[in-house]
C-alpha cells in the first residue's frame, strides 16, 4: 500500500495578497488589501479594481503578516482506491510458493525396502517403518528444501533415541540436529537441507509410524499436519479508507497486557505493560516517540494476514524508535519500571509518524470510511467519493479447463504466459471487459495540515482535496478579518491556508 502525504502547510500569506475563492462560481480572486491611513478604511479589491467589500476601521490599521484560523475538516473531491485479492502466504512474503501450509517438509520418498526395513510412504506424508534394521538404515524423506530463519524438526515417535530410531537433517557445513521425540530447532539461514528417518542396526520396528513434520519456531502447538502447498485466495467484501493526522498512534485501541516476542501473542492483563492494537501501516520508514517515565520494549511484526512474522527486541529504551515496514502490520510493546500512571502518562503523548524523525506531538486524529461492496471484488478500483465501483478480475473456485482470457494467479501454481493452471485450483484472473457498478458514495473529510490516507484494499490510485470558505466580512467593531481559501489540490501539493488578519487601532491622535 502507498501512503498518500499531504503537505499543506505554508508560510503566512501576504497582507497585500490573498487567494480565495467567491462563492460557488469557482472564480479564484486574488485580492488586495488596500488600507487608506487618513480615513481606516480597509478596502478588498478584486483584480479587476472592483470593490467586494469594505468596512470603515475608524482610527485603525492593518497589522502586517497575519495568524491562521484552524480549519479542523475539509472534503475530499476525488478518492480512487485499488482492489487487489489478497493470498495467505503464511509468512512468507511473496507469490505462490510451495509449502504454505503449517507443515513446511514436503517427503519426496517413495516405498521401498533396505537393509532388511520396509518404510511404507502414506498417501498424507506419513511414513510406516517395518522391520529388522541389518545395518544402519536411512530414508531420505526430502533434500530439495531451501529454508530461511526459525524452525522446528519433528515426527520421531515416542521410543525414539539416538541411537535407535530418530528423524534428522543436516546441510552443508552442519551435522545431524535429531529429533527423537520432542522435537529440534533448526536455523538453516538460506541452506538447502536434506531430512531423513534412521533405523540403527539391530533395532526392530513394528508398523512405528512417523510423523515428519518442520514448522515455524513461531508455531506452538505441535500437533502434527499433513504438507500442503494450498496459498488461498481471498476477494474484499468491502473497502475501508482510513485518514489520520501527523499521529498514526491510536492509544485507546491498545491494551495493558505483555506481549510474547516468541508467539507475538498476548498475555496476561499487566498495569505496567502495554501493547498496541494490530496496525496495518502503509510501506515506509516510521518514528515512534514517547514522554518520559516509560519505555519501549520492542515491536512485533506480522504479515498482512496477521500471521506473526519476528519480534524486534528495543531492550528497554527510553528514546524514539526508527523502523521499516514493508507489506506488514505491528504491535508496539511498551512499559514502565513499576508505576501504571508512569505508563499512561507517557503513552498520552504517544506519536507514530512517517519518517526518521520525531517531530512535535500532536494528537492523534483518526476516521474510516467504509463501502460495502454487495459482492465480493478479487480485483478492480473503487471512486469513494463517486460510488462508482470497476470490477477488473473474476474469481473460479475450482478450475476446471475454462479459458481464461489474460494473466491469473492460483492457489498453487506460479504464473507463466502459455500455461494453465492445475485442474481444480482457485484461479483469480483479469477479465477480457471490466464491469462497472454504483455503489453509495462517501463523503470524506480531511484534516487541516499532514494527511495520511490509506485504503485496506490496495493502493491510493488518484486524490484530490478541496479547501473552502468565503471571506466574512469585518463588523466596524470586530478586532480580526476571518476568511478562509479554497484551493484545489494534489498528491504533495501546497495548499493556500485560512487566515486571520489581526486588525488593531491607529494610536496616532487625530
Amino acid at each position: 500500500m502507498v501512503t498518500t502525504k499531504l503537505n499543506l502547510s505554508m508560510t503566512e500569506p501576504s497582507v497585500r495578497q490573498i487567494y480565495a475563492k467567491q462563492g460557488d462560481t469557482g472564480r479564484v480572486l486574488d485580492i488586495a488589501l488596500d488600507q487608506t491611513p487618513e480615513d481606516g478604511t480597509l478596502r478588498i479589491l478584486r483584480p479587476d479594481g472592483v470593490e467586494v467589500t469594505s468596512e470603515a476601521v475608524t482610527g485603525g490599521e492593518v497589522e502586517s503578516g497575519g495568524t491562521f484560523e484552524s480549519l479542523t475538516e475539509a472534503d475530499v473531491t476525488e478518492l480512487t482506491v485499488g482492489i487487489e485479492p489478497v493470498q495467505d502466504l503464511n509468512g512468507y512474503d511473496k507469490p505462490w510458493v510451495g509449502g504454505a501450509g503449517k507443515n513446511k517438509l514436503q517427503v519426496t520418498a517413495s516405498s521401498g525396502t533396505s537393509r532388511g526395513i520396509t518404510a511404507t510412504v502414506n498417501s498424507d506424508g506419513s511414513v510406516t517403518i517395518n522391520g529388522t534394521a541389518t545395518g544402519i538404515y536411512n530414508c531420505t524423506l526430502n533434500n530439495t528444501l531451501t529454508l530461511d530463519g526459525n524452525y522446528i524438526l519433528s515426527g520421531c515417535p515416542s521410543g525414539g533415541a539416538a541411537g535407535t530410531y530418530r528423524v534428522d537433517c543436516y546441510w552443508d557445513g552442519q551435522g545431524a540436529l535429531i529429533d527423537s521425540g520432542s522435537g529440534v530447532a533448526i536455523s538453516p539461514n538460506g541452506n538447502t537441507i536434506t531430512t531423513r528417518i534412521t533405523v540403527f542396526q539391530g533395532v526392530t520396528m513394528n508398523n512405528v509410524k512417523f510423523y515428519p513434520m518442520i514448522r515455524l519456531a513461531t508455531e506452538t502447538d505441535p500437533t502434527w499436519q499433513p504438507y500442503s502447498n494450498i496459498c488461498p485466495i481471498t476477494g474484499n467484501d468491502e473497502v475501508r479508507v482510513t485518514r489520520t493526522g501527523k499521529n498514526l498512534f491510536d492509544v485507546s485501541l491498545g491494551q495493558y497486557k505483555a506481549l510474547n516476542p516468541t508467539t507475538g501473542e498476548l498475555g496476561a492483563d499487566n498495569p505496567i505493560r502495554f501493547t498496541s492494537a494490530l496496525t496495518d501501516l502503509p510501506d515506509g520508514t516510521y518514528t515512534f516517540s514517547f514522554g518520559s517515565n516509560m519505555f519501549i520494549i520492542g515491536i512485533a511484526f506480522y504479515d498482512k494476514s496477521g500471521n506473526f512474522k519476528r519480534y524486534d527486541a528495543k531492550n528497554f529504551s527510553v528514546t524514539a524508535q526508527t523502523f521499516s515496514v514493508e507489506r506488514e502490520k505491528i504491535r508496539l510493546y511498551c512499559g514502565s519500571a513499576q508505576n501504571h500512571d508512569d505508563l499512561v502518562n507517557g503513552l498520552s503523548v504517544g506519536q507514530l509518524e512517517l519518517g526518521s524523525t520525531a517531530t512535535s506531538y500532536e494528537p492523534y486524529q483518526g476516521s474510516t470510511y467504509t463501502t460495502s461492496l454487495g459482492q465480493t471484488v478479487y480485483g478492480g478500483t473503487l471512486d469513494m467519493v463517486t460510488g462508482v465501483l470497476t470490477v477488473t478480475h473474476g474469481n473460479i473456485a475450482s478450475y476446471n479447463g475454462e479459458t481464461l482470457p489474460s494473466t491469473w494467479i492460483s492457489d498453487r501454481d506460479v504464473y507463466a504466459s502459455g500455461t494453465t493452471p492445475t485442474t481444480g485450483a482457485q484461479v483469480v484472473y483479469e477479465l477480457a471487459t471490466p464491469l462497472t457498478y454504483t455503489l453509495t458514495a462517501q463523503q470524506i473529510k480531511t484534516l487541516l495540515g499532514t494527511n495520511n490516507v490509506w485504503a485496506s484494499s490496495g493502493d491510493i490510485v488518484n486524490i484530490t482535496f478541496t479547501y473552502g470558505g468565503l471571506l466574512s466580512e469585518l463588523p466596524s467593531e470586530a478586532t480580526s478579518i476571518v476568511g478562509k481559501c479554497y484551493c484545489d489540490i494534489e498528491q504533495n501539493g501546497v495548499s493556500s491556508m485560512p487566515f486571520t488578519l489581526n486588525v488593531k487601532k491607529n494610536e496616532r491622535e487625530s
